[in-house]
């Protein structure tokens, strides 16, 4: 007896069906047939080859780009969704949620998630505050104008005085300070020695 086979293939929505069929023949011509169906399907979820880490930023550096991987099965060209959200806003950061879902041909699906804390810890800085001096009594110079950059936020500047009589003058220290919505604070000071080496006029 000489056996046969041969394949038949019905296409599916997800899958398809492989009807296998055997057909004996003996020297007189007498045949016989047997079939055997095999339903091929997809169940499995594809999987994250390589996932994004979780990072903190400063809230002035550019946010990371890199996206996950992903395998398949079945499935050599996934469907891959990215989105974002931002979440626990806070006047000093916030968080971005990022998301990428995979999906085969058979609507299994996977997610791959990193989180990107924003945050801001870097301190003003100051600009404009003048070098320390000595100076006679009678010219004492007027405050400078300070101003202060900030990386995130506005940072107003603060101005404080103080003054040490001394025997002969005395020591005025000005400082200014910077504070932004973080808390992140720089302060920088000049001091003033004021003397008296002007002869008295007659």
């Amino acid at each position: 007896v000489s056996v046969t086979s041969s394949d038949a293939i019905e296409d599916l929505d997800c899958g398809y069906i492989i009807t296998r069929t055997w057909i004996g023949e003996d020297a007189c011509g007498n045949t016989t047939s047997d079939s055997q169906t095999i339903t091929v399907i997809d169940t499995t979820d594809p999987e994250i080859v390589t996932s994004p880490m979780n990072v903190t930023i400063e809230c002035d550096q550019a946010q990371p780009t890199d996206v996950p991987t992903f395998s398949d099965n079945c499935d050599m060209d996934l469907d891959v969704v990215p989105a974002s959200s931002t979440q626990n806003v806070t006047d000093c950061g916030y968080d971005v949620v990022q998301t990428w879902t995979a999906t085969d041909d058979c609507g299994n699906n996977v997610v791959a998630t990193r989180t990107i804390t924003v945050v801001d810890t870097t301190d003003p800085v100051l600009s404009g505050v003048p070098a320390n001096d000595t100076v006679e009594c009678d010219a004492i110079p007027a405050p400078a104008v300070v101003t202060a950059e900030d990386n995130c936020s506005d940072a107003p500047v603060v101005f404080s005085e103080t003054e040490v009589p001394a025997d002969c003058g005395s020591t005025i220290t000005r400082t200014w300070t910077a504070t932004d919505v973080c808390g992140n604070t720089t302060s920088e000071s000049q001091v003033l020695t004021v003397v008296d080496t002007t002869d008295p006029v007659i």
